[in-house]
């Protein structure tokens, strides 16, 4: 269950109504503040809110936020506000995601109006100055006009929050990649992750090795009971998945014991092969509490979008290449060979057949998970490396229903929302990549928030 984006509350006023002494008034702005912190509650876990008044109240909010640890920081100009606030607030903000909330008291506009509810309402002019010092000082924001009964200022705070919350979690992630062929001190192949905040672990053949060796024959028939009980139909010799398990429970060995979020494991390794028997095709069980996710390959671009796409969501992720298309019923159909996991992906029916990639003609050469993923709505990301960063892109669609249709591997079966021109004509651009990450539900404005915040383009294709 992913966890509530943390928060912190800035709720900026004027200084005219305790200089005024004017305590009705001022009641009413906190009682304001409170309903405001309540119509937050369901999306973030407000972890403190100060009220802002003055330059001293502004220094004192800024020390604290300093050394307290939060995925965002909300800025509501409460009332007209005293740009004087404002560098000290930014001192304690430092380079967290912020929401600058131009916040509007009223539904519809007095009138006549009060001077002091022209203080009140005239928080814009500040905002305006405002925005343009978080642009000169770097820092991400999104901004916000409204009141807090606005369901479309709701939902981009929803949005924006969930997108920092992400954006914090990938320097947390825990990414291990299998490399058995390089020596420990060449630079990892995915370096390039630290531009989004991931540090990755290289897992080398002496590690694997040892896990390998470790792994008994009571350990292999309770997998292979396990396999039975979630009604996967083994299609191989005896041999042949009893070789294969054992790979798939060292994996999950390593997984745990370097208590890693993500596991990324190349489906073709002809090190893997010669030091297991077999390539990876299955994947490591669930019935001993593995938390570990693996990812069927180590290509950049695919680490990324499945990291990404699985923090957004909070649900399994689908690899896949796209193999072919259907024009006239706007279907693509993709997959990946490797160690994909079904649970979460497919109702259908699960078996263990042959790795016709690796082996071809040899029947006992190896095993390979097959599945068609379940019907549903569903968001694609493709993360490209160039020259100057990433890229990425998204689609949405429909997964259909359907038998399995490929033998012999995992394989998917989408009906794009966008046309296969428009689909085929994005491909066609420079710094393609051949991977994308699946999964279910709609996705789209949570992952425009969090590129926004890495400075990332981010395309989504829809005609």
């Amino acid at each position: 269950m992913i966890r509530k984006t943390t928060a912190a509350l800035l709720l900026q006023r004027s200084e005219w109504f305790d200089l005024t002494d004017d305590q009705e008034a001022i009641q009413e702005l906190e009682d304001d503040g409170d309903r405001l912190i309540f119509k937050l509650s369901p999306i973030l876990e407000i972890k403190k809110s100060w009220s802002i008044y003055s330059v001293e109240t502004a220094q004192a909010a800024s020390v604290e936020l300093r050394s307290m640890e939060c995925d965002l920081i909300i800025l509501v100009f409460q009332t007209r506000v005293d740009q004087s606030f404002l560098g000290q607030i930014l001192k304690g903000v430092e380079k967290r995601p912020l929401v600058a909330w131009c916040y509007l008291p009223w539904r519809r506009i007095p009138h006549p109006m009060t001077y002091e509810e022209l203080v009140k309402g005239s928080s814009m002019y500040a905002m305006s100055t405002t925005l343009a010092q978080l642009t000169e000082n770097k820092i991400p924001y999104l901004a916000a006009f409204g009141s807090a009964d606005d369901p479309v200022v709701q939902e981009k705070i929803r949005h924006f929050a969930h997108a920092a919350h992400v954006s914090s979690s990938l320097s947390k992630v825990s990414l291990g990649y299998l490399d058995l062929e390089q020596p420990d001190d060449r630079i990892s192949r995915l370096q390039a992750l630290t531009r989004l905040g991931v540090e990755s672990t290289r897992i080398g053949s002496v590690e694997f090795q040892a896990a390998f060796s470790t792994v008994t024959p009571e350990e292999i028939d309770a997998y292979l009971g396990y396999l039975k009980s979630q009604s996967v139909e083994i299609m191989v010799t005896d041999d042949t998945i009893r070789k294969a398990a054992r790979s798939a429970l060292a994996l999950g060995c390593v997984g745990t014991a370097r208590q890693l979020d993500y596991f990324a494991v190349p489906d073709h390794s002809a090190a893997f092969r010669r030091l297991a028997g077999y390539c990876p095709g299955i994947p490591p069980g669930q019935q001993d509490g593995q938390s570990t996710i693996f990812i069927p390959t180590d290509d950049i671009g695919a680490v990324a979008s499945t990291v990404i796409l699985n923090l957004i969501s909070g649900n399994p992720c689908f690899l896949m290449r796209l193999w072919f298309w259907d024009q006239p019923r706007n279907l693509v159909v993709g997959g990946h060979g490797g160690i994909q996991n079904p649970a979460g992906l497919s109702d259908g029916p699960v078996m263990i057949c042959g790795d016709y990639e690796c082996v071809r003609n040899d029947p006992d050469g190896g095993a390979q998970i097959e599945f068609i993923t379940r019907p549903g709505r569903v968001t694609l990301l493709r993360i490209c490396e160039t020259a100057d960063g990433f890229n990425a892109t998204a689609a949405t669609g429909m997964c259909l229903e359907s038998d399995p249709w490929i033998e012999g591997i995992p394989h998917a079966m989408v009906r794009l929302d966008c046309t296969i021109s428009l689909f085929l004509s994005r491909l066609s651009e420079a710094f393609g990549n051949a991977y994308w990450a699946m999964t279910y539900g709609s996705h789209v404005e949570e992952l425009a928030a969090l590129f926004e915040l890495k400075a990332i383009p981010f395309t989504v294709l829809h005609d």
